[in-house]
C-alpha cells in the first residue's frame, strides 16, 4: 500500500536528520520534500496528501498557507506540526485548524516515532475501507438471500436478491 507524506521543511540538514532517524525505524515511506508554496499546491492539487508534516522554521510557506491549500482541495490528512517555540495561542489556533499534534522541533526522536505511529493509523484505515469495500462487493453482487436482522426483529440490512425477492427498493427496508 502506498502513502503519500509530505514534508514542508526548507533546512536540508533537518530534513536529513529526519530522514535518518526514519531510516533508524526502518520506516517505508519515502517523505515528499516540499520547500515551496508552489511544490506543495502542486503535490495537493494532484494527489491525495495522507500525511502532512508542517514546520514553522521554514520561509517558503506558512503552517496557516499549508492548512488553507489543504481546505482548498478538501483534503483532510493527518497534519504533523514541528514547531520552534512553545507560544502557546499560535497552537491553540492551529490546533482549532486540524493539525493533529504538535512536537517540538529538537524532539526529532519523537517525531520519528509519531510519523511512524501517524502512518500506522493511516494504514489501518485504508486497509479498513478496503476490507468494507470488498465486504460490500461479495454482499451486492450475491445471488443468495443476504439479510440482517437486529434483536427486535427488524431488518437492518440486505443485499440486493432479498429486495427483488420481496419486491423492495432498499429505502423501504427499515419500514418492514
Amino acid at each position: 500500500m502506498e502513502l503519500n507524506i509530505v514534508f514542508i521543511e526548507d533546512d536540508i540538514h533537518y530534513t536529513l536528520q529526519l530522514k535518518k532517524q526514519l531510516s533508524d525505524y526502518q520506516y517505508p515511506f519515502p517523505l515528499q520534500i516540499v520547500t515551496t508554496s508552489l511544490e506543495f499546491n502542486n503535490i495537493v492539487s494532484k494527489k491525495k496528501a495522507d500525511i502532512v508534516i508542517i514546520s514553522d522554521n521554514t520561509n517558503a510557506i506558512s503552517p496557516i498557507e499549508a492548512l488553507v491549500m489543504l481546505k482548498q482541495y478538501k483534503q483532510q490528512p493527518i497534519i504533523i506540526f514541528i514547531n520552534n517555540i512553545y507560544e502557546q495561542q499560535q497552537q491553540l489556533q492551529l490546533l482549532k485548524s486540524s493539525i493533529s499534534c504538535t512536537i517540538h522541533r529538537s524532539d526529532i526522536a519523537f517525531i520519528a516515532q509519531t510519523i511512524q505511529q501517524q502512518t500506522k493509523a493511516v494504514l489501518n484505515e485504508k486497509q479498513l475501507r478496503a476490507l468494507q469495500l470488498k465486504f460490500n462487493t461479495i454482499i451486492n453482487v450475491a445471488n443468495d438471500v443476504i439479510v440482517s436482522i437486529d434483536n427486535n426483529g427488524q431488518i437492518i440490512a440486505a443485499n440486493p436478491s432479498f429486495c427483488n425477492l420481496m419486491h423492495l427498493a432498499v429505502n423501504e427496508l427499515r419500514n418492514t
